[in-house]
């Protein structure tokens, strides 16, 4: 409160500009050059929505600023080849005291046209190699003469010729442009010189924890001594080294040349980051059956015990509340408070340990080990047990990423309902539920920033070989097999201030025998599709309907135990998933980003046909992304169209289910087949990062 009155004091007493506000600002005559680029090379500019708080600007006049304007608007289009253009007019026009309209007068005249571009120097080219320099410069005959063109041609020269070992290339580029005529002549001398490999790889931080072997080997997995200098494999080695996860900077970089040796030594320069990190946390979660208080530590050592061997302990613990068959939102914490029928509330936790030894018999392999035990408390069950999964990664280059694991999964199903067939229907396993998968994964991800891009691409397949215990207390060592493509895109424009962002995900599994586990099903709902909660897009199955009369009361009158059915909805899973997603991003603030979004998505038991398309839900809606330290906020608030089917109903159990409303219990009581039924028509999100 008190920061909020000191800004206000400051911004009620900061001095305004002399001259008068800026109603309007035009410029004719602009054919070529598009007025709105021109603005943007210039200090004037107009008022943007002043009357409107907050969003809207107010700019003043500066008859300095005004006067050296004209003259970068002329420099602008000599840039462009217009070197007889001329700002013929200027005019401030008074509209009332204090408000003024500007309007300056451009005569563009003809461009200036290349009448001839010569590149000399490159006959100890072979023909091929020459073609690949000359290809496609921005910088050509008949071309309007741009000198941003020409800048960007010497540069791509340069590139190129050092992409064929010509370290130390040089360019003797000359412009000659008859302004009477409006010809330029162009011509380029290249000094090629020796031709260059690569030479030894030299660490700098000789004090540094990290073995500068260990450091040299990520270099030297992109660069060889018997390679051709070329810089981009140095961008490539640079990423290598920092996706090492012990350094806040890497600068890899060519060395004096050794004109005696034509090698070129290559240099590491490296900052350690601190190797331990310590977080800790909390939060409240919340669907419409669904609600709970959490709490997670974070620990993490990137070179434990030496070798950049990385050790990672999570643990998340909480207590849930789980609504009653007529209660949803923020009604499901007093119904399961209350104890009403179908409620039931209790704690659940994970623990996650993992180690990742690196440089595992070659330089871009790594061995995973992880271990995570945990308790969860559903609708339907209680599970206690744990998982254990050892995984081989292999990178072979900074963007592509493979992965082979396998997975060895225990638990005990328990719970305060009566459990037997109706909880091998639920999650496809017996009471003592044991599953095993062999999975591989491998990722090609060329996105600028993976926690918040803007521009780029991610593709990943993933695929799932495995077997469980069967609902008859068997076991069948393989059982289903997944499948499951993923793609992602990402394009901004005007300085990244608007991001269009799109992804794709389409899965399916075959089994042989009975159901596949809960634990490897489909959901979809949450990031995923936010028409829905974490989740709740599945396929369901219904408790059935019992009686409940014979319930205890205590001495405060309550019920004591649990209703073990009252036609609650429970999410089971699919065999198939199909999601779409597209967001508009825009960066109104360095803080804050404004969202609209569409997605689409349906899960289904059946496989991959027409019918699936035909049943897709659809949600539009929009959120607000607040940039903290720990990333960015997310709020999304989401309604679903009337498009599509109703969920699918598993099982054989048919019994009526109670449809829910929307976000914090809100517009419940719905009972007609409208597209995602028995599910509420909205959602709404809270979390940390971006939804994809």
């Amino acid at each position: 409160m008190l920061l909020a009155l000191h800004a206000l004091a400051c911004s009620s007493t900061e001095e305004k500009p002399d001259g008068p506000v800026i109603d309007s600002f035009k410029i004719d005559g602009a054919h070529e050059l598009k007025q709105r680029e021109l603005k943007k090379k210039i200090l004037t500019t107009d008022s943007f929505l002043r009357w409107l708080p907050f969003f809207g600007k107010t700019e003043y006049f500066d008859q300095n600023a005004w006067t050296a304007d004209q003259r970068r608007i002329e420099r602008y289009y000599q840039a462009h080849g217009f070197y007889q253009a001329k700002v013929v007019k200027d005019e401030v026009v008074e509209k009332k005291p204090g408000l003024v309209a500007l309007r300056l007068e451009v005569r563009e005249g003809q461009p200036t046209h290349v009448a001839r571009f010569e590149v000399q120097g490159l006959d100890g080219l072979e023909q091929r190699q020459r073609e690949t320099v000359l290809y496609k410069l921005p910088s050509k005959k008949d071309a309007v003469f741009e000198e941003e063109d020409w800048d960007e041609s010497q540069k791509l020269l340069t590139k190129r010729l050092q992409q064929l070992g010509y370290a130390g290339v040089t360019l003797e580029p000359r412009a000659l442009v008859d302004v009477g005529n409006q010809t330029a002549d162009l011509e380029v001398k290249a000094n090629l010189g020796q031709r260059y490999k690569f030479g030894r790889v030299y660490v700098s931080d000789p004090d540094g924890k990290v073995n500068p072997r260990l450091i040299s080997d990520q270099v030297e997995s992109v660069i060889s001594t018997e390679d051709w200098f070329t810089p981009d494999y140095l961008e490539e080695a640079q990423a290598r080294v920092f996706k090492m996860g012990v350094f806040s900077a890497v600068k890899v970089s060519r060395a004096a040349l050794d004109q005696q040796n034509h090698i070129v030594p290559i240099t590491v320069d490296v900052r350690e980051a601190p190797f331990t990190t310590w977080r800790v946390g909390g939060g409240l979660g919340g669907d419409p059956l669904r609600n709970e208080v959490r709490a997670q530590v974070l620990y993490e050592n990137r070179n434990f015990l030496g070798g950049t061997r990385r050790l990672t302990l999570r643990a998340r613990a909480g207590y849930a509340f789980l609504a009653g068959s007529q209660n949803s939102g923020f009604f499901a914490f007093l119904s399961a408070f209350r104890q009403d029928a179908g409620s039931q509330q209790g704690p659940f936790g994970r623990l996650t340990a993992e180690i990742e030894q690196p440089h595992f018999l070659h330089r871009a392999l790594a061995v995973r080990l992880t271990l995570e035990p945990s308790y969860s408390i559903e609708p339907a069950y209680r599970a206690a047990g744990g998982s254990a999964r050892p995984s081989l990664v292999w990178r072979p280059t900074s963007h592509v990423t493979a992965s082979l694991s396998w997975d060895f999964s225990i638990y005990q199903l328990s719970g305060p309902v009566v459990l037997g067939s109706t909880t091998t229907q639920f999650v496809g396993c017996g009471l003592l539920c044991a599953l095993q998968y062999f999975e591989e994964q491998i990722s090609w991800d060329r996105r600028d920033d993976p926690l918040e891009p803007h521009n780029g691409t991610y593709f990943a397949l993933t695929l799932q070989q495995g077997g469980n215990t069967l609902a008859d207390g068997g076991f069948l060592f393989f059982n289903f097999f997944k499948f499951v493509p993923e793609g992602r895109g990402y394009l901004s424009f005007f300085d990244n201030r608007f991001t269009l962002a799109g992804r794709v995900r389409l899965g399916t599994m075959f089994s042989r025998a009975g159901s596949v586990p809960i634990p490897v099903r489909f959901f979809s709902g949450g990031n995923d599709m936010r028409g829905f909660s974490a989740r709740r897009l599945a396929p369901y199955d219904v408790v059935p309907l019992t009686d409940c009369s014979d319930l205890a009361l205590d001495a405060a009158n309550k019920l004591t135990g649990v209703c073990p059915g009252n036609g609650e909805v429970l999410p089971v899973g699919g065999n198939t998933v199909f999601e779409a997603q597209v967001e508009f991003r825009w960066n109104v603030w360095e803080l804050l980003t404004i969202a609209t979004f569409m997605d689409v998505g349906y899960v289904t038991q059946g496989a991959i046909s027409a019918n699936l398309f035909t049943a897709l839900n659809y949600a539009v809606g929009i959120g607000a992304r607040l940039r903290t330290p720990i990333g960015p906020i997310r709020i999304d608030l989401a309604a679903r169209l009337p498009f599509g089917a109703p969920l699918e109903r598993a099982g054989v159990l048919r019994q009526h289910a109670v449809s829910r409303g929307c976000f914090f219990g809100l517009g419940a009581g719905q009972t007609d087949n409208y597209a995602g039924s028995p599910e509420g028509l909205c959602a709404f999100h809270v979390s940390v990062g971006e939804a994809f």
